[in-house]
């Protein structure tokens, strides 16, 4: 029970993480001529994160929830704060004998993204940044006395950790309305820093950005 209460309170200080620094930012809300344009904007999603690295060998991918939102310092030019949160499923073949498993991850960048075409119908933007990590992997089974033996060759690093992370990706805006409010679809690429170095997720969302 203290697990399940401290994902949740790991996910509640992600977001509010992510809101503060969205918050943060300077603000540029403004009116503009073209109310396709959004000065600020706010986004939600979710999809599939495949999991690569050391990682991937022993957790496979699942559905993730992305929510973010940030300002137009230009027309074409936004900076947004994105959160990430995963909950994977650990491979049986990783695991002890008897044994269950789960992981998470949370993630918190602030991303530069540059719109190519920013009042079209269409409109594709690549980013990149940097931000925070958390992974935690843990056993669920009842404990064992006996020394844990992993199969393969990769052990599963079951140690919470923290680390820096930076992601670069790509996506595209499909304007449905005149206000603006947009579908899009965006791929990334998010490695871990240093005790995070062996995690690598591809997460692909779909979501409603305003």
């Amino acid at each position: 029970m203290p697990s399940i209460f401290f994902s949740y309170r790991s996910l509640i200080r992600g977001a509010i993480f992510a809101g503060i620094l969205a918050a943060a930012l300077p603000p540029r809300c403004t009116a503009q001529s073209d109310p396709a344009f959004h000065s600020c904007t706010a986004e939600i999603g979710g999809g599939y994160d495949s999991v690569y690295g050391n990682d991937g060998k022993n957790i496979d991918g699942r559905a993730d929830f992305q929510a973010g939102g940030g300002f137009a310092a230009t027309h074409h030019l936004f900076f947004t704060a994105n959160f990430m949160y995963d909950a994977a499923n650990i491979r049986t073949a990783a695991l002890p004998v008897n044994e269950g498993g789960k992981a998470r991850y949370y993630t918190t960048t602030v991303d530069p993204t540059y719109r190519f075409v920013p009042n079209g119908r269409i409109s594709p933007y690549i980013l990149g940044g940097f931000g925070w990590l958390r992974r935690s992997v843990e056993l669920t089974g009842p404990p064992s006395p006996n020394p844990l033996i992993y199969p393969g060759n990769v052990p599963l690093q079951l140690a919470d950790s923290n680390s820096g992370v930076f992601d670069l990706g790509a996506g595209l805006n499909f304007r449905l309305s005149k206000t603006g409010a947009s579908l899009y679809l965006e791929g990334r690429y998010v490695h871990g820093l240093a005790i995070n170095g062996h995690t690598t997720l591809v997460p692909v969302v779909l979501g409603i950005r305003w």
